[in-house]
């Protein structure tokens, strides 16, 4: 999440933010301690839901920007969110 500029990220609180973060690193973890895809997709999904009832203000662009979480799978797509 930091090559993002502050204008990219100025809908988000800091405790938002923080939280997206947080819920990235589980994801990250998920994927160093298993490989079952069915498990990663219910986690994925289950901090997709978490994001978005913390963020529920967003706009479209927003939500379709936060949805990327889908698609991490390791740190460097991580940091590029």
């Amino acid at each position: 999440m930091t090559n993002q500029t502050d204008k990219d990220l100025a809908f988000l609180r800091n405790d938002q933010y923080n939280f997206i973060k947080f819920q990235i690193k589980n994801v990250l973890h998920a994927y160093a301690t298993t490989k079952d895809k069915n498990v990663l997709n219910a986690l994925k999904s289950h901090s997709l839901n978490e994001i978005m009832s913390k963020v529920p203000e967003i706009n479209l662009g927003q939500k379709e920007r936060i949805s990327k979480i889908l698609d991490i799978e390791e740190e460097k797509q991580a940091e590029r969110f």
